[in-house]
């Protein structure tokens, strides 16, 4: 279902509105003034066949970071979204329709990019006066930061029809994102006000309809057929990089429209009562155009017209083959082969990407072989039980790294030719009682890359081998063999939870190491 992925993808299907009244509110409190309010309503309008709920929470908390700076404030976290829906059910027609439509805002100041690590920063060339954080959770904040601002607005529609051989499924949505950012950039503050700033501000609009077909036959035979279409828009309105010097500014439009098609199926065969064999098969076809221009030397305030940079379209087939064996009513065993697809994409953050007469910087699609075996069940009233091994192959990962564009520092995409991950992961759920139960999770993961030559790292300046505490310079680097980014080796995490009655409710209490 749903748009091509590398990894995978995961439906967030949220409650429906009740043909009965009911309702929840929840509230909480801890240290930083964090304070978090939900409440949920939902009544029917006409019995059985219409019925609407009203959704929403408020999340407000302090920052656990120390501005250390001259007036100090230091903005922390506060957001809100609001969502109804509107249920109709057809029950002569076994038709059902749920509406719903969300809102909200965010507000949060980034303090992490305000810490420089062994205080080394470019701060130190642009100001002898600068203030440089030097302990955990201190930073030191230039002028211009701003709190990035999120606003999101979801539209949805979902029909179900009820047939005797299945049922046949419309997702239709709408999705607007916008957001606009300052970031502290050189990781000191400079009173002369000759910091460097980080500004990047997106957009993002997306139509998409899936229609899809699931079977619901008597015999050992299953299956699931459907398309997927998608068309957006997103980019930079616009993402600037504030830098002392006549020359250093840069500034970045760009528009990167997108169209996806995807047809997919899949079947599912009982061999035996307790062998179960999956087949499937997805075409994925993606096309982007880019539109944009860049200004050097100068903060843009207005947009200087779009110009045509490119536009390109790729596709694939991607398999996925699974066997499932009952070991019993409440456990299995499995082994599944897939293949995943990420689009080729336009590499907006690099302003010669769109700049009239240069040719883009396409990254490829990302692609990969994954292959899984794995136990899940309940083994008694008390333990649920879930582990796994894997194994992925990549073909060009798209991955992040930071270089400089223009004499400025930029986040742009690149394809590391191939890379491989592999581990082993549990996840263990102990029910003793209705009152108390816990879990217990655990994952190891050896993530290298394999081939990842077109790369660069930042290291510190320095004279003569000595580094200057002056910032970093950007250096060619291979990454081959070197571990994947964000991968680390070991997780866990282990909680224990507590249901106590009380009135008409719940009291939830729970304590959790990660």
């Amino acid at each position: 279902f749903g748009r091509n992925a590398t990894g995978g993808a995961i439906q967030v299907i949220t409650r429906k509105p009740s043909y009965e009244t009911e309702g929840m509110v929840s509230a909480s409190y801890g240290n930083f003034e964090d304070m978090v309010a939900k409440g949920y309503i939902s009544v029917p309008l006409v019995a059985d066949q219409i019925a609407v709920s009203l959704s929403g929470f408020y999340h407000k908390g302090d920052s656990y970071y120390k501005n250390i700076r001259p007036d100090n404030s230091l903005e922390g976290e506060e957001s809100w979204q609001v969502r109804g829906k509107v249920r109709l059910n057809n029950a002569e027609n076994n038709l059902e329709v749920v509406l719903s439509g969300a809102y909200g805002k965010r507000s949060e100041t980034f303090a992490i990019y305000g810490t420089p690590v062994n205080g080394n920063t470019l701060s130190r060339v642009l100001d002898p006066n600068s203030i440089i954080p030097s302990r955990p959770y201190e930073v030191a904040l230039n002028d211009d930061v701003r709190p990035q601002k999120n606003e999101s607005l979801d539209l949805s529609a979902r029909a179900e029809l009820s047939l005797d051989a299945g049922t046949l499924t419309s997702i239709t949505a709408y999705l607007k994102r916008d957001m606009t950012n300052v970031l502290e950039a050189d990781m000191a503050f400079a009173p002369n006000g000759l910091g460097v700033n980080y500004m990047p501000n997106t957009f993002d609009r997306s139509f998409s309809q899936e229609v899809s077909f699931a079977s619901d036959l008597s015999g050992p035979l299953n299956f699931t057929i459907g398309a997927y279409f998608v068309d957006g828009s997103g980019g930079w309105t616009p993402l600037s990089v504030d830098s002392p010097g006549a020359d250093s500014d840069v500034t970045i439009y760009a528009t990167q429209s997108i169209k996806s098609l995807a047809g997919f199926g899949e079947v599912y065969y009982d061999v035996t009562d307790r062998l179960t064999l999956i087949g499937g098969l997805r075409y994925s076809w993606e096309q982007r155009k880019l539109d944009g221009n860049a200004v050097f030397g100068a903060i843009q305030a207005a947009n200087p017209g779009f110009l045509r940079v490119g536009k390109k379209s790729w596709d694939s087939f991607t398999p996925r083959a699974s066997i499932k064996y009952e070991l019993t009513p409440t456990s299995n065993v499995y082994f599944t082969y897939s293949q995943g697809f990420k689009s080729g994409v336009f590499n907006t953050n690099n302003p010669f990407t769109v700049l009239f007469g240069q040719d883009p910087d396409v990254v490829d699609p990302e692609k990969i072989k994954a292959y899984e075996l794995g136990f899940k069940g309940r083994i008694n009233d008390v333990l649920s039980l879930e582990m796994a091994g894997f194994y992925y192959d990549y073909t060009n990962l798209q991955t992040t790294i930071i270089t400089e564009v223009g004499g400025a520092p930029l986040s742009v995409l690149r394809n590391a030719k191939s890379a491989r991950v592999y581990g082993l992961e549990a996840d263990a759920t102990l029910r003793f009682s209705d009152m108390f139960d816990m879990r217990l999770a655990g994952a190891y993961v050896d993530a290298k890359y394999k081939d990842f030559q077109d790369t660069a790292i930042n290291v510190p300046a320095s004279v003569n081998g000595i580094p200057t505490l002056t910032g970093n310079i950007t250096i060619p680097f291979d990454a081959s063999g070197e571990r994947m980014i964000r991968a680390p080796k070991f997780t866990g995490t282990v909680s224990a939870n507590g249901h106590i009655p009380v009135g008409g409710g719940m009291l939830d209490l729970t304590a959790s190491v990660y």
